[in-house]
């Protein structure tokens, strides 16, 4: 991570987003999970600039990468007391 990235990560002022103004939701959802952000050079500076506000910096990349879902079937079993705790707490 480089200066400008943790610099943006301390800035962050909100943890729920639906405060944004509705028109800048799609803007931060895109840059969010990483897909391009496909506005003309004026309207993507209109957007940076009105999500600096919230401690975004859209000009820096979101480093997203999508990891495996990985499921662990755990099979379980009837316990039975060990013949020590049956002989000395029975």
């Amino acid at each position: 991570m480089n200066r400008t990235q943790l610099q943006r990560l301390e800035n962050v002022k909100y943890e729920n987003f639906n405060d944004l103004p509705p028109w800048l939701r799609a803007t931060y959802v895109s840059w969010k999970y990483g897909y391009p952000i496909d506005l003309k050079r004026s309207a993507f500076y209109n957007h940076r600039k009105a999500l600096l506000a919230y401690g975004i910096d859209i000009s820096i990349p979101n480093n997203v990468q999508t990891m495996p879902i990985k499921v662990k079937t755990i099979e379980l079993a009837a316990f039975t007391a060990p013949d020590w705790y049956i002989k000395k707490y029975a």
